[in-house]
């Protein structure tokens, strides 16, 4: 990867992790999760500006989940990536409201990150068949996967966290 764009891809996370305003709306475990899916995102190649919008929304639907309808998430999720939901993945939301009364609110991020995921890299094929746990999940020792599949500890931000308890 040449240093030039290098560079851009780490300011653009940097900024990710230092603006507070995406995360605000919720608690430090499912921010934290949608930073981390940020990031990846980011590093995958995808805009910077466009992974920002939705981070915030997928935050705003963490807080909101409770009283949206899958929807109404659609809905939103379609106003900030500018394109309609197929049957398939409207199907993915639904399942995600489903279930989401026994998850926690970081594995409930973890999971909408898996579905806008799927939406912004059309060549995965469906959810993997045993995600095993979610990232930031309070379990202890859960990690997210590293480049080339494998597993590391959970790592820090290049920059200290912003949102505190």
């Amino acid at each position: 990867m040449p240093l030039e764009k290098s560079a851009n891809m780490e300011e653009a996370i940097v900024r990710l992790y230092e603006d507070e305003s995406l995360t605000e709306d919720v608690s430090d475990a499912p921010a934290r999760t949608l930073l981390s899916w940020g990031e990846e995102q980011i590093k995958a190649a995808q805009d910077p500006a466009n992974v920002r919008r939705l981070v915030k929304t997928m935050a705003r639907l963490v807080r909101d989940r409770r009283r949206l309808s899958p929807e109404e998430a659609r809905q939103r999720l379609e106003k900030t990536a500018g394109a309609a939901w197929s049957a398939k993945e409207q199907a993915a939301l639904e399942s995600l409201w489903a279930e989401q009364t026994g998850l926690t609110e970081a594995d409930w991020a973890a999971r909408l990150g898996q579905v806008v995921g799927r939406r912004l890299d059309p060549g995965e094929k469906g959810p993997p068949e045993n995600p095993g746990p979610a990232w930031g999940s309070a379990e202890k020792g859960a990690s997210r996967p590293a480049a080339g599949g494998q597993s590391t500890r959970w790592k820090r931000p290049p920059r200290r966290w912003s949102h505190r308890p």
